[in-house]
């Protein structure tokens, strides 16, 4: 499951929309939302991509957050 909160807070810091985002991976803005908001899994390929462009060091807290708090989306 992914942690939505850590990874919107990333897309912040780092300054990019979820416009951005889905360009760089090459997919439309809705699919990157569905996989973003846990409705569709992200590729092995995509995780690379986004965790280069947000500066992700441990991929483990981001993309296999073992519970995220659904009150707080």
């Amino acid at each position: 499951m992914i942690n939505t909160l850590k990874i919107k807070s990333l897309m912040i810091e780092n300054r990019y929309t979820q416009k951005k985002i889905a360009k760089k991976l090459g997919i439309s803005y809705t699919s990157f939302s569905f996989k973003l908001h846990n409705k569709r899994e992200f590729s092995a390929s995509e995780i690379a991509i986004i965790m280069e462009i947000l500066k992700i060091n441990n991929l483990r807290d981001i993309f296999f957050a073992n519970r995220v708090d659904e009150n707080l989306l």
